[in-house]
């Protein structure tokens, strides 16, 4: 891998890859500009294909952009605290120390803590959640796990198993009930026909307008 800087962009990551055929680049999750090429490709054969999409690249950058204030929630039990006097980061009792002596970057250390915080508390707050549901709906699932996915928020695979976002965690309650009875209902019917939605409407009602709710955001850092 090499890290290109790339004119109105600054650095670019460009990774070569074994079975990629052609050139492509995207923002990454924690606001990085990621480029593949394929084996036999020079370096900087992706400059010219991040120069063609920079506007598109930097939009979606800054729709990744986090940068909290002193006292910005996170989830529902950790609030960020700027630390200039600190180097290291570090979460305890509920408050993410973000450490910035020394000129560290603010978006990429409160980040990572925030992520973290919110890992622990997707997997107590969903979890649980699940399990109640489950019983509500009378169905069993094989397993449960909370990962840090940004393209969705939940997901069921023909075996049984649960996938869900960690940015869960920052749903309401509402929104959080309908992920999951969304995703156990594919228990029953692992499809999206008829039948799947009167199992959905069967516990959650009024799913279509939480539906359309969910369907304006994206799972991510929400700073309030």
């Amino acid at each position: 891998m090499k890290i290109l800087q790339v004119e109105g962009l600054g650095p670019v990551s460009v990774t070569k890859r074994r079975h990629q055929t052609r050139i492509t680049v995207r923002v990454k999750p924690d606001g990085t500009i990621a480029a593949s090429i394929p084996l036999f490709a020079p370096y900087r054969s992706a400059v010219p294909l991040c120069l063609t999409h920079r506007a598109k690249l930097i939009e979606t950058r800054d729709k990744y952009s986090f940068n909290p204030v002193e006292g910005t929630k996170i989830g529902r039990h950790h609030t960020i605290a700027l630390r200039h006097d600190i180097s290291r980061s570090f979460t305890k009792n509920g408050v993410i120390n973000v450490g910035l002596k020394g000129g560290k970057d603010l978006s990429k250390e409160a980040r990572a803590q925030a992520v973290k915080a919110l890992r622990i508390e997707s997997k107590q707050r969903v979890v649980a959640r699940v399990d109640q549901l489950a019983k509500q709906l009378d169905v069993n699932y094989k397993s449960i796990s909370v990962k840090h996915m940004t393209s969705r928020w939940g997901s069921c695979t023909e075996q049984g198993s649960l996938n869900f976002s960690i940015y869960c965690a920052q749903l309401d309650d509402e929104l959080l009930d309908y992920i999951i009875i969304h995703e156990l209902s594919h228990l029953k019917f692992l499809d999206h026909s008829r039948n799947f939605w009167n199992e959905v409407a069967r516990s959650c009602p009024d799913y279509q307008s939480l539906r359309k709710r969910l369907q304006s955001m994206r799972p991510g850092l929400a700073a309030s």
